[in-house]
């Protein structure tokens, strides 16, 4: 929590260079380029079977208060670093949100309801064809809907990109 918490408070406090906070504010932190091994999408795929085996007991029925104590701890952690950096965001005319604070607990509703969605898919028996249509979709979806909340230019926003979905769901 220490690393993110940080670099969501520099962000909200403006410690950045405005380029670097307007365009993370779209969703778009630095990360190195997706096939370079210090990727988190490289570090994720490289390591899915453990990943996906660390789901399973996360999304056991017995461990359902603790993802519920979860969700509610990390809203409450998160919500307000988020909605400095959606002021802010709105500050500078990237952003147009009258409720920076609300716009950022719907955000973390919308990504805790996504990770839901790609948990039934990865452990449905769909073929991977028809997973990949489905989840091709639903981020589109998710990308749409988190950009109207923000307030954001259409596009702008890419939760995942087509190689790492076909990673997950067909490879």
């Amino acid at each position: 929590r220490g690393a993110s918490e940080a670099i969501f408070a520099n962000l909200a406090s403006g410690a950045f260079q405005k380029p670097v906070r307007t365009t993370a504010v779209v969703g778009e932190i630095y990360q190195p380029p997706a096939d370079d091994a210090r990727s988190p999408k490289r570090w994720k795929t490289a390591r899915k079977e453990y990943l996906l085996s660390l789901l399973r007991v996360w999304y056991a029925d017995e461990n359902a208060i603790m993802r519920q104590k979860s969700t509610t701890s990390v809203t409450k952690w998160f919500a307000p670093l988020l909605a400095g950096v959606i002021r802010q965001g709105a500050q500078e005319g990237v952003l147009s949100t009258a409720f920076p604070d609300q716009a950022a607990e719907i955000l973390i509703g919308l990504l805790q309801s996504l990770g839901e969605t790609f948990k039934d898919l990865l452990f449905g028996s769909e073929p991977p064809a028809e997973k990949m249509q489905r989840a091709t979709a639903v981020v589109a979806a998710y990308n749409d809907a988190m950009e109207r909340v923000l307030g954001a230019p259409s596009g702008s926003l890419n939760l995942i990109d087509a190689n790492t979905l076909n990673e997950w769901f067909v490879a």
